[in-house]
């Protein structure tokens, strides 16, 4: 993540944006959006007046951390334990994605055995979860990324899937019948996919003993064709994983 650390350096130096626009002529807005990490890009020359009025490194000003990104499902545990309290909680999931800052997402679904004998889970709807006091940009950025590591590769797809199933096992959830092999998985009303990339429904195995194995499978289709790392982390509060970009 490449960061733009001007505000730091006003403050260090006691400078405001006004001195900055009144010495280099670069707009207030410009400053502003800087300042507030609202750019998504510097241009060559203001990037040139902005370290003679600084008198500062390029390095100092621009700013470059490999973060890595975490995404999975909460297990209601500990602070989370208050989920179990929501009236429509067996048919909520919530996820959990950012970088340094987690911001969650309530996920509604519906459950049923088909004419054909098949399990089903459709997704009903996501909408925001969090209280927290989480900035715009990082929000934003965390979404942005969220999306494009999804449509990196189509096992993507099938790992968000299965994921989202074992944690409603694990939940106690679902009410799947003896025997069941596999769930089929309606996820196209998920605000953070690109709809023209998923299948109308994913077949996914039925989370057993043999889960974290079916999560490695996942894991290593992704690797195997795409440019992310993913490590996978199963504690008491969340299945999850951590994925880094290589490539950057």
């Amino acid at each position: 993540m490449i960061k733009i650390n001007l505000k730091k350096i006003l403050e260090e130096k006691d400078i405001s944006i006004k001195e900055i626009y009144e010495k280099t002529g670069i707009s207030r807005n410009t400053l502003s959006m800087m300042a507030n990490g609202k750019t998504t890009g510097i241009q060559f020359d203001t990037l040139e007046k902005l370290l003679s009025v600084l008198d500062c490194e390029i390095e100092e000003l621009i700013i470059y951390n490999q973060q890595n990104f975490h995404f999975g499902f909460i297990l209601p545990h500990g602070e989370f334990e208050n989920l179990t309290k929501n009236k429509n909680y067996k048919k909520e999931a919530y996820l959990s994605f950012g970088f340094n800052k987690n911001h969650m997402r309530k996920i509604t679904f519906s459950s049923s055995m088909n004419n054909h004998g098949i399990f089903e889970v459709d997704i009903i709807d996501d909408e925001s979860y969090s209280n927290d006091d989480y900035l715009e940009t990082e929000l934003e950025h965390s979404i942005g990324e969220l999306k494009q590591i999804m449509h990196s590769n189509h096992y993507m797809y099938d790992l968000f899937s299965y994921l989202l199933i074992y944690n409603l096992e694990l939940c106690n959830k679902l009410s799947v019948p003896l025997h069941t092999t596999y769930i089929s998985l309606n996820i196209e009303k998920l605000s953070f996919l690109n709809k023209d990339k998923i299948k109308p429904r994913y077949l996914v195995p039925t989370p057993d003993e043999q889960s974290t194995l079916a999560l490695m499978q996942y894991k290593n289709f992704i690797e195997d064709e795409g440019e992310y790392r993913i490590f996978i982390k199963h504690d008491e509060t969340m299945v999850s994983f951590e994925v880094i970009n290589f490539k950057e």
